[in-house]
């Protein structure tokens, strides 16, 4: 990040964040919460914010009762409200594939209607255009980043991280569930990029997807990882395939395009030995 001035990552306490900051290394960056913590800068919407060149928002609400997914658009209504005002030169909004619902077999790509089947993904496309909203005739810039799932911080990482049963749903033509992935190492190099890249005077689109190239196949992460599992039948309406179109952001970063292979995804997965604390 030479030549750019501090990146702040909000909402660093949840479990992307954490992985995030394993791979962090030196670079010039302040990962807040809101309670702060261990390696986490308190801040709140409202607060003083440092001179930034750029923030990454992760904060949200990724489980729980349905109804609770409405605070996501609060959540980055107040940030956005915050970073806007300090006229932050680029911020970015880490939203989820989840927005699209079914996705054809070439990926979803950002023009495609959104099509959020549940209560998740229609709170983050909500959120996504109030963020986007509070920017108009601002001089900072927006972006919003549709991710793919990330490796062990998605259900699957979790359910790992817990030491619970691990089991996969297996569709009627025999295999199990193939999502477009990330592991947050990749997550991370891409924010700096987008940063330098926007230093640099890009044209950074206002929505990005952002994920490997390819679907990955989620038995395939469990066994790079040497974890075994059991099947069950798919529940009716589950999706086997999701995946994203990514050509947008290799445009922009080419370089710097994810490794979304099972072996790199599977070491972001956190046995209950080495689990996040």
């Amino acid at each position: 990040m030479r030549g750019l001035s501090v990146l702040m990552v909000i909402g660093a306490s949840g479990r992307t964040g954490q992985l995030m900051r394993d791979g962090a290394g030196g670079a010039p960056v302040i990962w807040t919460s809101r309670r702060g913590g261990a390696g986490l800068a308190r801040w709140r919407p409202g607060d003083a914010l440092p001179p930034l060149h750029g923030a990454l928002v992760l904060s949200g609400v990724t489980s729980g009762p349905a109804e609770g997914y409405g605070e996501n658009i609060r959540i980055a209504r107040e940030a956005a409200q915050a970073l806007a005002a300090a006229s932050v030169p680029l911020c970015l909004y880490a939203s989820t594939q989840a927005v699209y619902g079914r996705t054809a077999d070439g990926g979803a790509t950002e023009t495609d209607l959104p099509c959020a089947p549940g209560a998740y993904g229609v709170s983050k496309l909500a959120a996504e255009r109030v963020f986007l909203r509070e920017f108009q005739g601002r001089s900072g810039r927006a972006v919003v980043l549709r991710l793919g799932n990330i490796a062990g911080a998605d259900r699957l990482g979790r359910q790992v991280a817990e030491g619970r049963p691990l089991r996969l749903d297996r569709f009627p033509e025999g295999h199990g569930p193939e999502r477009s992935y990330l592991a947050p190492a990749c997550l991370w190099r891409l924010t700096l990029g987008l940063l330098q890249a926007d230093a640099r005077g890009a044209e950074l689109p206002e929505v990005m997807n952002v994920s490997g190239a390819r679907p990955v196949a989620m038995a395939d992460i469990l066994a790079a990882a040497g974890l075994t599992f059991a099947w069950r039948a798919a529940p009716e309406g589950a999706a086997r395939r999701t995946t994203l179109s990514v050509a947008r952001l290799a445009g922009v970063v080419p370089d710097l395009m994810p490794d979304s292979t099972p072996q790199a995804l599977a070491a972001a997965l956190r046995p209950p030995s080495r689990s996040l604390r």
